[in-house]
């Protein structure tokens, strides 16, 4: 193989991989929340990276560390993509490819192996198709570049040996492959944007609260003109507004018809709660601020609002704690864990199971349909969103 072809190789090995990636995501996207190659691979760098790996993100890119995440492992895949196609064959390529995807999808709590197996082998066959045209350019072009080194009269050769791909036609390829894989991308993007469970959520309605002078001390507060205080965060943050900080590359968008709360464990009882049940019980009310563990002196990463839910302690009675339990544990159905002390949801702070937030149910980028909200402890270790 000469230096041009492996280079023209290499080159084919890129447009696969992007190719694949982005059709990968744009067909992902319509069977959301299961997610498409690259943000299975990068939730598995989330997961299994070292702490030293993901503080180094975090320190150089800030709150843009997830796209840049994402676009790491895109150049990633695509530099080993073309190293793969330059040193060994497209049957050895697309095991490699394939076994990356299962692996990396397959492990997605909301991805499940029968969608990771047919994901995989729709991302393999895309990324086949285009090693298949794309090596046998490389092999038109090649044996193009060898006969015009040749010093022998063109109009010599037999009439029916096959004119060579010229370098253009490969080029073409080569950069219709990339726009197609960009419309694509575009394309997840959209699609993934197209929220059905949002529609749904905002046709939802809260309880009443049974403590409403809790919502009126607030409002008091809010008349005071606290709000209007320049360079000071309002106290009372919109949804909207509300800092955003987790691990979700794609924000869980969860079925309330299908979902429940299950509290099991070291406690007498199983208990399993549907989302009506939870929303008829939520009926208490409790303004608190949570800020993030990295947020600086005078940063942004702080806010108050006004919560809505049940008390976490009523319904951990209802289970009943059995003494030896030390840890509350809180898993996200997207995979997320964390835990805190049992005794802090019931030494009398606010320690909510929360539905509502300001008055709504609580949007999807907050935790929809229900979230952890403790007073006084920091959201890595209490604040799970779309917790099941």
């Amino acid at each position: 193989m000469t230096h041009n072809e492996r280079f023209y190789r290499m080159a084919v090995g890129v447009v696969a991989a992007l190719l694949s990636l982005a059709l990968g995501e744009l067909v992902a996207a319509f069977f959301q929340p299961r997610p498409g190659p690259v943000i299975a691979v990068a939730n598995r760098v989330i997961e299994y990276a070292p702490n030293w790996f993901i503080e180094l993100g975090k320190s150089l890119f800030q709150l843009s560390d997830k796209p840049a995440l994402i676009v790491g492992t895109v150049l990633l895949t695509v530099v080993f993509a073309a190293a793969l196609n330059s040193r060994f064959s497209t049957k050895r390529w697309l095991v490699v490819f394939f076994a990356i995807a299962l692996l990396s999808i397959g492990s997605d709590p909301q991805a499940g192996w029968i969608f990771a197996i047919a994901m995989s082998l729709f991302v393999c066959g895309v990324a086949s198709a285009c090693l298949s045209l794309g090596n046998a350019m490389v092999r038109s072009v090649a044996a193009g570049e060898a006969a015009s080194s040749e010093s022998e009269d063109v109009a010599k050769r037999p009439a029916e040996t096959v004119p060579p791909l010229s370098r253009r036609g490969f080029l073409t390829f080569l950069g219709g492959g990339v726009v197609l894989a960009g419309l694509s991308a575009i394309g997840a993007n959209a699609a993934r944007g197209l929220r059905a469970v949002d529609e749904k959520r905002r046709q939802l309605f809260l309880s009443a609260p049974k403590n409403p002078e809790v919502q009126t001390a607030v409002d008091e507060v809010v008349a005071s003109g606290i709000n209007q205080t320049p360079n000071l965060t309002p106290y009372v943050v919109p949804a909207d507004d509300f800092y955003l900080i987790d691990t979700a590359l794609i924000k869980p968008q969860v079925d309330v018809d299908n979902w429940s709360l299950t509290i099991k464990g070291l406690v007498n009882q199983e208990m399993s709660y549907t989302y009506a049940e939870l929303l008829e019980r939520s009926t208490t009310i409790a303004p608190v601020t949570l800020s993030c563990v990295s947020n600086p002196v005078g940063g942004e990463l702080v806010g108050n609002a006004v919560w809505q839910g049940i008390p976490l302690s009523e319904l951990l009675d209802e289970a009943g704690v059995l003494p030896e339990a030390e840890q509350l544990a809180s898993r996200s159905v997207d995979g997320w864990t964390c835990g805190f002390p049992i005794e802090r949801a019931f030494d009398g702070r606010t320690a909510l199971l929360a539905v509502g937030m300001n008055g709504e149910p609580l949007t999807i980028d907050h935790g929809f349909p229900a979230r952890l909200v403790v007073s006084g402890l920091y959201g890595y270790v209490s604040a799970t969103k779309w917790i099941s």
